[in-house]
């Protein structure tokens, strides 16, 4: 079936908390141009994306034209959140990490002969860093959604696509 369709690939994902392996069918990747800059809710729960956000802002003071130095502050906030979001993003392999941990401790229990008990305790562990992992993932395509982008986090499209 899939050599009636080459650009397409099929792929067997982690079972992290579900009993089933989901299979992913999607077609090759496409190159779609620069992501446009959007800032996501749950950074706000990010201490250190706040601390970089202020550095940002407080490196320019207010002088000369009152909208080109706020442009720069914006300017200089977006650079510090860039920066920000590349080394939390390196964080989040911590997610696909712990979900092909769960997986392997299915495979050692069956291999190795773990009591259920030792079993159920690692996966007990796991399975909660997982599902807070998962839950910031919802957080985010909830809000990619654009189910409260048209109410609270879109408004300055505009404003940051000519200054930003």
């Amino acid at each position: 079936m899939l050599s009636w369709f080459p650009n397409w690939s099929l792929r067997c994902l982690p079972r992290s908390v579900s009993d089933h392996y989901p299979i992913l069918l999607g077609e090759s990747k496409q190159d779609w141009g620069p992501i446009p800059f959007r800032f996501f809710n749950h950074w706000l729960k990010d201490n250190n994306m706040m601390k970089d956000a202020v550095e940002g802002w407080k490196r320019y003071s207010l002088k000369g034209a009152a909208g080109s130095s706020l442009a720069a502050k914006v300017i200089e906030t977006k650079i510090r959140l860039k920066e920000w979001l590349s080394r939390s993003k390196k964080e989040s392999f911590s997610l696909k990490h712990h979900e092909a941990r769960l997986d392997d401790i299915d495979k050692k229990a069956a291999v190795l002969g773990w009591s259920e008990s030792l079993r159920a305790n690692r996966v007990v562990i796991l399975s909660s860093e997982v599902w807070c992992g998962l839950r910031r993932e919802e957080q985010v395509w909830g809000q990619k959604s654009r189910i409260k982008w048209l109410n609270e986090g879109d408004r300055n499209t505009r404003f940051f696509s000519l200054y930003c």
